[in-house]
């Protein structure tokens, strides 16, 4: 959790940020456990989303120790959540990137699974990790395809552009996209100036250039206009993995601004192929479990 708070390149839909921001301080003045409260919201989240496809679909604890689903057709399908914020180690309403990754490997070397499903529902993370888990996803020998349960915004669409299909829940007011980075910094020094308080500083010698942005000093125009630099080069690297990932579906440069869009707007702009379900996800990603090559498939 600690690395998350920490971390300070995001890329993250706002009003979910505000909502947690709000309920993750509430606790802690609390003195309450946040860490268990994060593990509560993403405890057996595999389990509980199988619970809502149909009959003809088993649920079975795959040889990889993955939740997989089993068709009638006789293929298997890896379920993998990739629910709440976003981090690298995890810990902050989700599994962290690196495990996610380390999940789609193990898929990829079980020999009883043919395809992997992606259950997407989050607001976007931290940048840190996110590149790894979409290569990962775009290095899958098997097909990997992305349902969005509710949300995919910011890096949760940057590893879902990577995915062969992505599929949206037409169950719910499915939102996609938040396509961005952004840094947050908050400056005290006012308000402390103004409350009496009086803030030391001190650095080694040569030590000149050490946290130069702070919450306490006069920020130092030169240092933003790094952040910038590195943030701005952050944005590119999101918008080509999402081209590339994409390719000729996109249809409109305006998914780049960094607006959320929903269902039917998205899949009109190239940013998703279907509207469903999850057991038509599920289907689809058995359907093309022998190939990965990306052609219309009908649902």
């Amino acid at each position: 959790m600690q690395e998350v708070l920490s971390t300070r390149y995001w890329a993250l839909e706002d009003t979910y940020l505000q909502r947690m921001s709000q309920i993750v301080s509430q606790k802690m003045d609390q003195g309450k456990d946040v860490s268990a409260f994060f593990e509560s919201i993403i405890s057996n989240s595999e389990e509980k989303n199988a619970d809502i496809i149909g009959a003809n679909i088993g649920k079975v604890r795959d040889e990889s120790g993955l939740l997989a689903y089993d068709l009638p057709s006789g293929q298997r399908v890896a379920s993998i959540p990739m629910v709440g914020a976003l981090s690298k180690t995890g810990g902050l309403c989700a599994l962290g990137s690196v495990q996610i990754a380390q999940m789609i490997q193990a898929a990829n070397a079980s020999k009883s699974i043919d395809s992997i499903l992606l259950f997407t529902d989050g607001p976007g993370g931290t940048v840190s990790g996110t590149r790894r888990l979409g290569t990962a996803i775009k290095s899958s020998e098997k097909p990997v395809i992305s349902f969005i349960d509710e949300m995919a915004a910011s890096a949760h669409y940057w590893v879902a552009s990577q995915c062969d299909y992505i599929i949206g829940n037409d169950d719910e007011y499915t939102q996609i996209g938040s396509i961005g980075v952004m840094s947050i910094m908050i400056n005290e020094a006012a308000k402390l100036e103004k409350d009496g308080t009086k803030v030391l500083i001190l650095r080694g010698d040569k030590s000149v250039d050490k946290n130069l942005l702070n919450g306490f000093e006069e920020w130092n125009a030169e240092e933003i206009e790094k952040r910038q630099l590195i943030l701005n080069e952050m944005n590119a690297d999101f918008i080509e993995t999402v081209k590339t990932g994409r390719g000729e579906r996109i249809t409109s440069e305006e998914i780049f601004t960094g607006q959320m869009y929903p269902l039917s707007k998205a899949i009109e702009m190239g940013m998703a192929d279907y509207s469903g379900n999850l057991e038509s996800a599920i289907t689809l990603a058995a359907d093309i479990a022998k190939s990965r090559k990306q052609t219309i498939v009908t649902i």
